[in-house]
């Protein structure tokens, strides 16, 4: 067995700060601000201890205040917000001057994705495993975020926000620079066919991307490869997509996990915004 890729991500900590991981591939642009949270430091309690970012646990509200305050000072300042209400499918929703909509309540849109174009606007998405991609055109410029669960991937919910982004601003995919930040990884993401029978439907090459663990009747699935594949397919270049390949499940010590935790857990989240 080949060794695993190194980490395309960085860990970035601040004394007095919340750590947090961002792509150096991004960063260099000088363009875009973009960082993926821990569940360090924080105010929750177990079980979750201490960075949970989700309103959607039994946490307290005030307590997930607190923690988006501080995760958005880490990366600068920003307001943590809520755009979209995550559905597990490809719908984008488009947020920024005359379109979309801004904080949080029933009025989000069921999507999961949401571009913009607008500058010093946060997108951000909340995640316990699934992947949170960015996807960033330095020439328009224009910055996108996705929600890539099984389901997600499935029914293409990446190639889906280049798509969108295409129309919308007329990025060109070639020039996209993209990041997969921490989920679950094929070490940890364990299936039965009801899971693997949909990637084998959505992926002919499901060999190279689907192992059978035939002790247990059960199937590995690497979403980290396939969001990958989805990406090249819609046009962007390999070299222009980092993968953090941080799995969620294994790092109890840094990240939450739905499966891991037995779905009693905190959320992380991804957040982007243009300079």
């Amino acid at each position: 067995m080949s060794p695993t890729p190194p980490s395309d991500a960085r860990l970035v900590e601040v004394e007095g700060r919340a750590p947090y991981f961002d792509f150096p591939l991004l960063e260099a642009t000088g363009k875009v601000t973009c960082g993926f949270s821990t569940r360090r430091g924080g105010v929750s309690p177990a079980p979750f201890d201490s960075l949970n970012l989700g309103t959607t646990t039994r946490d307290d509200v005030e307590n997930v205040r607190v923690n988006r305050a501080r995760f958005g000072e880490a990366l600068g300042g920003f307001e943590v917000l809520e755009y979209i209400r995550l559905v597990h499918g490809n719908a984008v929703h488009t947020v920024g001057q005359g379109s979309g909509t801004f904080g949080c309540g029933p009025e989000m849109a069921p999507a999961d994705a949401v571009i913009t174009d607008q500058p010093g606007l946060p997108l951000v998405i909340y995640t316990a495993d699934c992947v949170p991609i960015v996807l960033f055109d330095p020439q328009r410029p224009a910055l996108g975020l996705a929600h890539a669960g099984w389901r997600g991937t499935v029914d293409d919910v990446a190639g889906a926000t280049v798509a969108a982004m295409q129309a919308r601003y007329g990025t060109d995919p070639a020039q996209l620079l993209c990041g997969l930040g921490a989920s679950i990884g094929p070490c940890c993401f364990e299936v039965h066919d009801d899971v693997a029978g949909p990637v084998r439907d959505r992926f002919p090459d499901w060999q190279d991307l689907v192992a059978s663990l035939i002790t247990n009747d059960k199937y590995s699935i690497d979403l980290w490869q396939l969001n990958v594949l989805q990406l090249q397919r819609a046009g962007v270049p390999r070299r222009n997509i980092a993968v953090s390949r941080l799995c969620t499940a294994c790092r109890a010590d840094l990240f939450f996990s739905y499966r891991r935790d037995r779905r009693e857990t905190g959320r992380l989240a991804m957040l982007a915004a243009l300079r």
